[in-house]
């Protein structure tokens, strides 16, 4: 089972974006605005890189993407999947999440 990667800003030392930002949530939410960004013809950022500009724009991303995940922790119980029919056992479920 895949789990859920928040996200972190790793070390200003590396170059490049760190392992721990990478296929993260935040990398998604950093991924999502830069298209939205480009949809609207703003002036576009680099997303391979890790300078100081970079990581004050992931700081956000990571925030929430952290905030969500720690919610989605902590009120587990509040999510509940359930079937109007009996389902067997190791069933997959997926959730479509198409706008």
């Amino acid at each position: 089972m895949t789990v859920l990667k928040p996200g972190a800003l790793g070390p200003p030392t590396d170059p490049t974006t760190p392992a721990e930002f990478a296929a993260s949530m935040a990398a998604a939410i950093e991924d999502a605005y830069w298209n939205s960004l480009a949809a609207d013809g703003k002036r576009l950022f680099d997303r391979t890189t890790n300078t100081e500009s970079d990581r004050d724009r992931r700081r956000i991303f990571v925030a929430i993407a952290q905030g969500v995940t720690g919610h989605l922790r902590v009120n587990a119980a509040a999510l509940r999947v359930t079937a109007d029919v009996p389902l067997p056992p190791n069933t997959h479920i997926e959730i479509d999440v198409t706008p």
